[in-house]
This record gives structure tokens, sequence and C-alpha cells, in this order.
């Protein structure tokens, strides 16, 4: 027999995955819209520049 309590907990789990992977699509459309801008690499560089993470190295220029 079908436990309709078990099948409810999936489609729940399921619409929010669905609903935070729509989260993230957006997100992920927003980013690629703002690295498209010319201001980009500044943008970049002063969120880098906050990040406790930040390596000088990645924004060195070639010769």
């Amino acid at each position: 027999m079908i436990d309709l309590r078990a099948v409810q907990a999936e489609l729940t789990h399921a619409r929010a995955a669905r609903v935070a992977l729509e989260a993230a699509e957006c997100e992920i459309e927003a980013l690629v819209q703002d690295m498209q801008s010319p201001a980009w690499p500044r943008v970049a560089l002063v969120d880098a520049l906050l990040d406790e993470t930040y390596d000088p190295h990645l924004f060195q220029r070639r010769n």
C-alpha cells in the first residue's frame, strides 16, 4: 500500500528543491549580466578586496 504521507512529504521536498533551483537560476542570470558589463573588472576587484581570502596575484597585469 502507498503511504500518502510519504508521498506528500516527497512532493513537498521536490517543490522546495524546484523553488531553490529557480532562485539559483535567477542569481546566475544576474551574475552573467553583471559580468557582461564593462565595469565588471572593477566590481570584481572591489569584491575581492572586501573578501578576507583575497589573493592579490589574481589581479596582477601581465607585462
